[in-house]
């Protein structure tokens, strides 16, 4: 070796001692090395006395200098069984993804099977009867609103959160108002109650299993208020409930709707934690306004749309109660009007507005037209009252507000938009 050229030895020297004070004095902390001892050395030395004198069971004292003998005892943490992944990972070369020919939608441009959605709106909206129409209609696997329904044949689950009789009698105006669809109640299940859907999802999923004989392709939750656990604004607990409805959806193959409520501002979307709108594939937003119920399309993840469809409630009669009182509820239809509503005569529009207000306030049910069927009717002079508070003529002489309205009734009359006699109105058909 010459002489002034490094010794390689002493460099090796210096880098095992700078080694051995590094492991000398270890750093505590999540990934600090624990030394467990061989049996045979349970001796004192790795003894640690606690601080009532005892000895606690034999482990290596951490701050204790490593020896050579202890570097191949050296471990790191290892995850518990219980925390490692219970379910097998698949993993997929690209080179053997092949072009699936068979349709992946629910409802054709709307909704995916096996997928996640939220259809939210204001209280009062409609949502629950947008997403009951959408029930029924992909348990019968009957096309809704001029979409394709693919239901494979399986049943839907609702979820009635808020309970009551309201749900259930939406479910009887549904299937006298669509007799067309009305075999798809057979596969219609209702849940009249809550689910905690973080913590109860296996006492649900027994539901499921032992009220139906085939798997479910549609679970509705309504609303996601009435089976959250913690706070919707809290990220962790909004998370930990995606990810219970994740489960839910692997365990049964169903798409998951979730009925919510729109924030304060309800063009910003669904309230609370916006790891929800991150975590959905599909969004409906439902809103209600002078032209009707509308729900339209806000995110689609798997597939390009732009859905938005319209929709009139329709009243339907459902029966008495031994009071003799009539019990009233109601349907969606297709509000196909909603576009010839808006060619309409201002003060057409107008008179029909008075009648859809004077049919809620004081509709009575009555046989119209020499028919067996019952409708909602509004006196004519109830429908006048309200013509006149949305002042459809600028005139305040009784007068003008009589002429107007008889205009307005013609021409609604001949647009096959309502119907009347000598002391009744109401809507036709459409």
């Amino acid at each position: 070796m010459s002489e002034g050229s490094p010794n390689p030895f002493s460099e090796a020297a210096r880098e095992y001692r700078a080694e051995r004070d590094r492991r000398e004095t270890p750093k505590l902390g999540r990934h600090s090395p624990v030394i467990r001892p061989r049996a045979s050395e349970a001796s004192p030395k790795h003894a640690i006395q606690s601080s009532d004198g005892m000895e606690n069971d034999p482990v290596s004292d951490p701050f204790a200098p490593l020896e050579a003998h202890d570097i191949d005892r050296v471990c790191f943490p290892i995850p518990s069984e219980s925390k490692r992944s219970a379910r097998p990972l698949t993993l997929i070369q690209a080179s053997q993804i092949k072009f699936d020919t068979k349709p992946n939608q629910l409802v054709k441009n709307w909704l995916s099977h096996g997928s996640f959605s939220v259809l939210y709106g204001e209280s009062g909206a409609g949502k629950t009867h947008v997403a009951l129409d959408i029930a029924l209609h992909v348990a019968a696997n009957a096309t809704w609103m001029s979409n394709k329904v693919d239901s494979r044949e399986g049943c839907v689950v609702y979820i009635s959160a808020e309970g009551g009789r309201g749900v259930q009698d939406r479910v009887l105006a549904l299937r006298k108002a669509k007799r067309e669809i009305g075999h798809g109640a057979h596969r219609l299940f209702i849940l009249p109650s809550s689910v905690r859907i973080s913590s109860e999802s296996d006492g649900l999923l027994e539901a499921i299993g032992s009220a139906c004989d085939v798997d479910p392709v549609l679970i509705v939750v309504d609303t996601l208020a009435r089976c959250f656990d913690g706070d919707e604004n809290s990220t962790m607990d909004m998370n930990r409930f995606v990810a219970a409805a994740d489960a839910l959806r692997e365990r049964t193959g169903a798409h998951v709707m979730l009925v919510h409520h729109s924030g304060k501002d309800g063009s910003k979307g669904a309230r609370g934690s916006s790891a929800l709108r991150a975590a959905i594939d599909t969004e409906i937003h439902v809103t209600n306004s002078k032209k009707g119920i509308q729900a339209s399309v806000t995110k689609q993840r798997d597939f390009a749309s732009e859905g938005q469809v319209s929709f009139e409630l329709q009243p339907v009669f459902i029966g008495k109660h031994l009071d003799d009182d009539e019990v009233w509820s109601a349907v969606i239809s297709p509000a196909q009007d909603a576009e010839h509503r808006d060619m309409l005569a201002p003060q057409s529009s107008l008179a029909l507005d008075a009648l859809e207000r004077a049919l809620r306030e004081s509709g009575e049910a009555r046989r119209v037209g020499g028919g067996q069927t019952r409708r909602l009717c509004a006196r004519l002079d109830a429908w006048y009252d309200v013509c006149r508070t949305l002042k459809i003529t600028k005139s305040c002489s009784e007068n003008s507000l009589r002429v107007a309205c008889s205009r307005a009734k013609k021409s609604l009359r001949d647009q096959s938009l309502i119907d009347f006699d000598a002391t009744y109105v109401w809507l036709t058909e459409q």
